[in-house]
């Protein structure tokens, strides 16, 4: 196999080497930030740009969120010939500064039914957490779950199949001859539902959070919300606020529009844990998930805040293991980086904690606006793991709290550690999520009839 450098060393880079690994031998990272330069990534070495000359016959792909034809023109300039570009895991041979698909063919064998089940394809650069719960939910229900994925799998045999793609013109080719009876896509980016609205099939748009309400406002982003969201057959989003925003700004129908949260796929089973407070007598907080150079994520002036009122914060994040260590720097007694935490582990790990932080940092009022319509994924998974909630005072999440009484607000002004006391003291029943139907398994007739009701138009 020829020999591959990833360029980017970030969320994205860190996923596509599960899809090229299958088609070359990968020797390297590297990245222009030079505080990666000699970090690991799947055990293979981030080197600066400039040591890919070393390497002989090496072709560089470039996997980054933005900035990709910045990258490939540097690396141009650098002598480098055979460059891939691949935002967003699609890719595109450069050649002196014009992109082009990429030609040698990844077809995979369409899909044909030979039973009465439905059968739905999901459509997402790599499954996030809320497509393979939804997937899982239905699969366990007799509903045929297929993947379309440009960077990385699933995990688990979420899926019945997985089909990987390196260009648009393929995955528009196997859903056209493909018989599906749903095509199921995700936001961030909107670009494959303008894609396969065009194939003929029925497709579902999961909005998820509107990306007009936190990403940038360029002409083309704008555009591609508004074509998916008003040509897409149905729309499914993650809140009523959302949903409110949604046909107001659009004017759709409500029955266009599927509610659905991101609930845990089922109830956990819990396994009998000590707290570690009933050890050492002091607060210890969990959070899990993100932890990035975006503003909302960057929690270095809060948790100092919390770790300096003498409570303990264990976190969980795949995000690059440098970038994490830094916050475990700021106050190494009381914030610990515990690495990645697997869904099926949730059950086994939470539970030893206090209370689960579902809070973010809060920059402007617009960043506000967005998180006040946000149904936050670990927000359930600590309920399931009967862990009272910590929250910031946005409208939405204070309501949540004090209708379920499952936890509170922080005021990061007054006493951290008696208000986390006061939430950490809060009982929430091992069934609460079971209670209240908040798991993809309760929600699945519901998802089901949606898919039907758009079928059938």
């Amino acid at each position: 196999m020829k020999k591959c450098i990833i360029f980017g060393a970030g969320m994205h880079g860190n996923l596509i080497y599960y899809k090229l690994e299958k088609y070359y031998d990968i020797a390297a990272y590297s990245d222009n930030s030079e505080k990666l330069w000699g970090s690991k990534i799947h055990n293979l070495t981030v080197i600066p740009p400039q040591d890919i000359l070393q390497y002989s016959d090496v072709i560089v792909v470039v996997c980054v969120e933005d900035y990709c034809r910045e990258i490939a023109i540097q690396l141009s300039g650098m002598g480098i010939k055979d460059i891939i570009i691949a935002p967003n895991g699609v890719m595109y041979d450069y050649q002196s500064g014009k992109v082009m698909p990429i030609l040698n063919s990844h077809k995979s064998e369409y899909f044909k039914k030979n039973d009465d089940k439905l059968s739905v394809l999901y459509v997402q650069p790599h499954p996030c957490a809320r497509t393979k719960k939804i997937a899982s939910a239905l699969k366990n229900v007799g509903v045929n779950v297929h993947s379309a994925y440009f960077l990385a799998p699933a995990e688990n045999n979420t899926f019945n199949e997985e089909h990987c793609f390196w260009t648009f013109e393929e995955l528009f080719d196997f859903v056209k001859n493909s018989e599906f009876d749903v095509i199921h896509c995700s936001n961030t980016p909107d670009s494959f539902t303008n894609v396969l609205i065009h194939t003929g099939k029925k497709i579902i748009h999961d909005t998820h959070d509107m990306a007009s309400m936190f990403c940038s406002l360029r002409t083309d982003s704008l555009s591609t919300e508004f074509i998916s969201n008003i040509f897409a057959d149905g729309c499914i989003v993650t809140s009523e606020e959302v949903a409110d925003i949604l046909t107001e700004k659009y004017n759709l129908p409500q029955s266009k529009v599927l509610v659905l949260e991101n609930f845990p796929q089922s109830a956990y089973k819990l396994n009998k844990s000590e707290k570690l407070s009933e050890i050492d007598n002091e607060l210890h907080c969990v959070y899990m998930w993100q932890i990035t150079s975006t503003i909302r994520y960057d929690f270095e002036v809060i948790w100092t805040k919390i770790s300096d009122a003498g409570v303990h914060i264990h976190f969980y994040s795949a995000f690059s293991e440098t970038h994490c260590q830094k916050y475990e720097n700021i106050n190494p007694k009381y914030i610990h980086y515990e690495g990645f935490l697997k869904p099926q582990e949730f059950a086994d790990i939470l539970p030893k904690y206090d209370c689960g932080l579902a809070f973010w940092n809060i920059a402007s009022d617009e960043d506000a606006t967005f998180l006040d319509t946000a149904s936050p994924n670990k927000r359930y998974d600590y309920l399931a793991a009967g862990l009272p909630i910590v929250v910031n005072n946005l409208n939405s999440q204070r309501k949540f709290t004090e209708k379920y009484n499952c936890g509170g607000v922080l005021d990061l002004s007054g006493d951290i550690q008696e208000q986390l006391r006061e939430i950490s003291a809060k009982k929430i029943a091992l069934d609460f999520i079971q209670i209240n139907n908040m798991t993809m398994d309760s929600q699945t007739q519901r998802i089901i009839n949606f898919y039907r009701e758009i079928i059938e138009k």
